[in-house]
């Protein structure tokens, strides 16, 4: 239960909040993560760790420059302790990339972003939607490209 676990950073008594999944409301479906409301560090389950970061990227997708790079975040560098089970939790760079790091307790399958990283993370997961979304557009109007070529060849408007 949330209401049991602490912050790894400040101590405080981390408070529940069921966060609104992206796309998913209408559904009623709502992505549970424990709030430190006295740093802004938030543990959510491995599992909800994607659709959360999407809910929160969502409003930042229009906004985002695909091109401009985002330094290192020099947060904290020490791991925190997991916020269920108090034990130790292993540092990882989001995506593989040493731009920020998370938190993992693979114990109780918990993720602890401290308040600051969490901007971070965001920023870099709302460019990656963005990119692959510019991939897939570009990628279908390759094909939409190839296909009239290939039709206009086919019916003999075109010779090689």
């Amino acid at each position: 239960m949330v209401s049991e676990w602490r912050c790894p950073r400040c101590g405080a008594t981390l408070v529940a909040f069921a966060y609104p999944a992206k796309g998913a409301i209408e559904r009623n479906a709502n992505i549970p993560v424990g709030r430190c409301e006295a740093c802004n560090g938030v543990a959510v389950e491995v599992r909800h760790n994607v659709p959360f970061l999407d809910a929160l990227a969502a409003d930042l997708a229009g906004h985002v420059d695909l091109d401009t790079p985002i330094p290192p975040h020099e947060g904290e560098t020490t791991p925190a302790g997991c916020p269920k089970c108090a034990g130790p939790m292993a540092r990882f760079g989001y995506l593989g990339m040493n731009r920020v790091f998370l938190d993992r307790c693979d114990r109780c399958l918990l993720l602890w972003h401290d308040g600051d990283e969490l901007l971070v993370t965001v920023a870099l997961h709302a460019r990656t939607n963005r990119r692959r979304e510019r991939r897939e557009t570009d990628r279908a109007e390759a094909t939409r490209a190839l296909n009239a070529i290939t039709g206009a060849v086919l019916r003999g408007n075109i010779r090689s």
